[in-house]
């Protein structure tokens, strides 16, 4: 059946093969499959939601991308930088989608809030600047979004020609969990 094996294909992408389901995660993913194999396919799918949720929660905050941007609309609409050559003045932008981060419940919305630490290091890994909180995202939703992206932009400081590394440090509001991305960068004579 076609859609056992679209089931089959997602149960996959949330949990390798090369662990074992245990836990809350993997006994909701198995009665998904098997409410789905039975097709009811909305209580399967509400298990597939739960088995989510409790993967989710389990999970670090991670970034499945992070990347230099022109342009950046929504998630998944954004026009990727041809290279990471800037100069002084410019305005450097980066497009990420965390996973894992905490879905706070307000009255009828859903709460995601994420503050974001940010230095610039040299290639060898000095810290030449660095600003707490320079970043805050909030997203407010009727909806329990999963799909979900920052677009951070910053003016560059003054520095001399050369290689550097913009440091992310990401913290979770809602579940205190921390992250990190590094976006490498150049700034050209």
């Amino acid at each position: 059946m076609r859609v056992q094996n679209v089931a089959a294909a997602l149960f996959a992408a949330m949990f390798s093969s090369q662990i074992a389901l245990a836990g809350p995660a993997g006994d909701a993913a198995g009665r998904a499959e098997e409410l789905l194999a039975q097709g009811q396919t909305m209580p399967a799918y509400s298990a597939f939601n739960t088995a989510l949720h409790a993967f989710w929660q389990a999970s670090p905050l991670v970034f499945k991308k992070a990347m230099l941007v022109d342009r950046a609309a929504g998630f998944g609409d954004y026009d990727v930088r041809a290279g990471s050559d800037f100069k002084t003045g410019d305005t450097l932008t980066v497009y990420a989608e965390p996973v894992g981060f905490g879905i706070d419940r307000q009255a009828d919305r859903f709460v995601i809030g994420l503050n974001t630490d940010f230095a610039i290091e040299t290639s060898s890994g000095q810290v030449l600047t660095r600003s707490d909180d320079l970043f805050s995202v909030t997203h407010r939703s009727r909806s329990q979004n999963r799909d979900f992206n920052m677009v951070l932009s910053l003016v560059l400081p003054a520095l001399r020609p050369g290689s550097y590394v913009g440091v992310f440090a990401v913290k979770d509001q809602v579940s205190g969990k921390t992250g990190e991305f590094r976006i490498p960068f150049n700034i050209g004579a």
